[in-house]
C-alpha cells in the first residue's frame, strides 16, 4: 500500500504533544485499574461498591415528529423508532445510563457483565451503549463529568447536525425548514436512486437560510464515473456541504481524485478508518465506537490533520455521551450526528437544546442526564401496539412510466431496495435482495439524478389499492401514467 507521506515536523510535534497528554492520564488509569488511587483522584470505595449488580434493558418507542413520522416508518420500518435504554445498577446504589438504537437486545446477552467491577469492563469496545453507562457511573462515583475521565476539555459547545430519510423534493424542503427552525445548521440524509438528488437539492435550496448546508451520504455504492456528472450539478448549489461515501470504500485513487477535483468536501465512513487516514484520501472521517477506539482514531486523525465527526444514533443519553467525547477529542470538529431530532419527546428530564447549530457540554457528574421513570413506562414498547401496514411503492418516471412494487421496511435492511445499487445493479447479497424489485425493471436505475419521483401508497382501504396489491403479489408491475391514474 502506498501511503501518502506526512509532514515529519508536524507529525513529530503532534505526536509528542499527544503522548504527553497520555502520560498525564496513564497513572490514574493504572491506579484505577488496580483499585488504588491516582494523584488527583478521590479515594476509591471498596471493591464491592463497584460491582455491577444488575443491568436493566428497557425497549422504548417515543413519538416521532408529526410532519415526517409516516415517511420515516414507511421507509425504514417500525424498528427505526425503537431505542434500548440500559440502566446499570451498582453495589454502591449508583445507576448508570446507556442507550442503543432500534430494538433492544435480550438482557441475557449481558449476563456475563453481572458481578464484574466497573474497571473490568471500562475499556470494552464491543458495546457502545454499555460503554456510556459505565462511564456515567464512574463519573458519578468520582463526582466529575464524563469528559474529565477522557481528557482535558477543549470545547464547551459541540456542533451537531439533524438527520432524515430521502423523500420527494417538496418534503425535503420541509425538512430543511424544520431543522433550521430547531437551531440546526446542517441536515444529513441518504440519497437514493429512486429520487432525483438534484431536484431534492433545488427544493431545499429555495427554502434554506444562506448558512444552512446538506450532508449527503451516498452509502459507497457507486463509482467515480457514475458520480462525476451528479457532483458537477451539486457543486452549483451553495447548500451542498459534504459528501459521505460517494464511491466504493476501496477505491482510494478515486477518493483522491474527488478530493482534488470536487469543490464539495468528501468524507469516508465505510471501510477501514485507519487506512482512510493514512491514505490521505478524504477531507474527513465518520466514526462511532467506544471511547477507547475513538481515542485511537482521534490520535491518528490529529497526526494527519483530518477532522472527524461522531455518529451515534439515539436520544438524549446518546447525545450527552457524544458531546462529552467531542468536548475532548481535538479533531472532533465537524457536525456530529445522533438523529435525536426525529423524536418529539424523550425519556430524560433534561432538555438538550440546539443553539446556532451546537449543544452545550454538560458539567454535572457522569453524563449529566437523568432518566424519567414515568416516561420510561409511558413509551415502553410493552404498551405499544405498533403495526406495519401494507405498503406499495410508486415510482413515476418523467415520460410516463410508472412502477409499483411491495415494500416492507421491517425486512432486514429492507430500505436497501432504494439505496442498495452498485454501479446500477441491485446489491448482490440475497438478504438485501429480499422483497425488492428485480434488476430487469424498465427505467433508468443507475444513478442519483434520474428524472424520477417516488412515493408510498399505504393501505387506504380502497378497491384501487386492493387491486394493485393483488397484481404485485408475484412481482413488480409497470404501466403508462394514464393507466396508473
Amino acid at each position: 500500500m502506498n501511503h501518502t507521506k506526512i509532514n515529519p515536523g508536524v507529525s513529530r510535534r503532534k505526536f509528542l504533544e499527544r503522548m504527553s497528554l497520555s502520560a498525564v492520564a496513564l497513572p490514574w488509569a493504572l491506579s484505577a485499574g488496580s483499585e488504588g488511587q491516582g494523584r488527583d483522584a478521590k479515594p476509591i470505595a471498596a471493591t464491592s461498591n463497584l460491582i455491577i449488580e444488575d443491568i436493566e434493558i428497557h425497549e422504548i418507542s417515543p413519538p416521532f415528529q408529526e410532519f415526517n413520522a409516516s415517511w420515516l416508518t414507511q421507509y425504514y420500518g417500525l424498528d427505526i423508532q425503537y431505542r434500548g435504554i440500559y440502566i446499570l445498577r451498582m453495589g454502591n446504589g449508583l445507576t448508570g445510563y446507556g442507550e442503543s438504537w432500534k430494538s433492544a437486545p435480550d438482557r441475557e446477552s449481558f449476563r456475563g457483565y453481572i458481578g464484574q467491577t466497573l474497571f473490568d469492563v471500562l475499556n470494552h469496545t464491543n458495546n457502545a451503549a454499555l460503554n456510556m453507562a459505565v462511564h456515567d457511573v464512574i463519573g458519578k462515583h468520582l463526582g466529575v463529568p464524563v469528559w474529565k475521565l477522557i481528557g482535558p476539555k477543549i470545547r464547551s459547545w459541540v456542533p451537531v447536525a439533524a438527520w432524515t430519510a430521502s423523500q420527494p423534493p417538496e418534503a425535503m424542503a420541509k425538512e430543511v425548514i424544520h431543522a433550521s427552525q430547531k437551531g440546526y445548521r446542517w441536515l444529513k440524509y441518504h440519497p437514493d436512486v429512486l429520487q432525483n438528488v438534484i431536484a431534492q437539492t433545488e427544493a431545499m435550496q429555495r427554502v434554506a437560510p444562506s448558512w444552512f448546508r446538506i450532508h449527503y451520504d451516498f452509502n459507497g455504492y457507486s463509482s467515480v464515473e457514475s458520480m462525476a456528472p451528479v457532483l458537477r450539478e451539486l457543486e452549483k448549489f451553495p447548500i451542498a456541504g459534504r459528501l459521505e461515501d460517494p464511491i466504493e470504500a476501496s477505491d482510494y485513487e478515486g477518493y483522491r481524485l474527488l478530493r482534488e477535483k470536487c469543490a464539495i468536501p468528501v468524507l469516508k465512513h465505510r471501510g477501514s478508518t485507519e487506512s482512510d487516514l493514512l491514505e490521505n484520501c478524504c477531507n474527513g472521517v465518520v466514526i462511532a465506537s467506544s471511547v477507547r477506539n475513538d481515542q485511537k482514531l482521534d490520535f491518528l486523525a490529529d497526526l494527519v490533520n483530518t477532522p472527524l465527526l461522531f455518529q451515534h444514533v439515539g436520544g438524549g443519553i446518546t447525545q450527552a455521551y457524544m458531546s462529552h467525547k467531542a468536548a475532548v477529542f481535538p479533531m472532533a470538529e465537524l457536525d456530529h450526528l445522533t438523529g435525536s431530532n426525529i423524536w418529539m419527546d424523550d425519556v430524560i428530564d433534561e432538555q438538550i437544546e440546539v443553539v446556532n447549530g451546537k449543544i452545550k457540554v454538560l458539567d454535572e457528574p457522569g453524563l449529566g442526564v437523568t432518566v424519567n421513570e414515568e416516561k420510561l413506562r409511558r413509551y415502553s414498547t410493552d404498551r405499544m401496539n405498533n403495526q406495519y401496514k401494507r405498503l406499495l411503492t410508486r415510482v413515476r418516471y418523467e415520460g410516463g412510466l410508472v412502477l409499483f412494487f411491495r415494500h416492507n421496511g421491517n425486512t432486514f435492511e429492507g430500505n436497501q431496495r432504494f439505496m442498495g445499487f452498485r454501479h446500477g445493479e441491485y446489491h448482490a447479497s440475497p438478504t438485501l435482495r429480499a422483497n425488492i424489485p428485480p434488476s430487469d425493471l424498465p427505467g433508468t436505475l443507475s444513478g442519483y439524478a434520474n428524472p424520477v419521483i417516488t412515493e408510498f401508497w399505504e393501505d387506504d382501504s380502497t378497491e384501487a389499492f386492493e387491486q394493485m396489491w393483488r397484481r404485485t403479489e408475484s412481482g413488480s408491475v409497470w404501466m403508462e401514467d394514464e393507466e396508473a391514474t
